[in-house]
């Protein structure tokens, strides 16, 4: 089953921007990390 967010929620609505850029940050370092 797939979960399709609302088209009207922007994601910095829904977490915070220091959420987010840690979180992708994260998800940067991982990639090269795993690279």
């Amino acid at each position: 089953m797939l979960i399709r967010k609302p088209d009207d929620i922007v994601p910095s609505e829904i977490t915070t921007e220091a959420v987010w850029r840690s979180r992708r940050d994260l998800i940067l370092r991982a990639g090269v990390t795993a690279a």
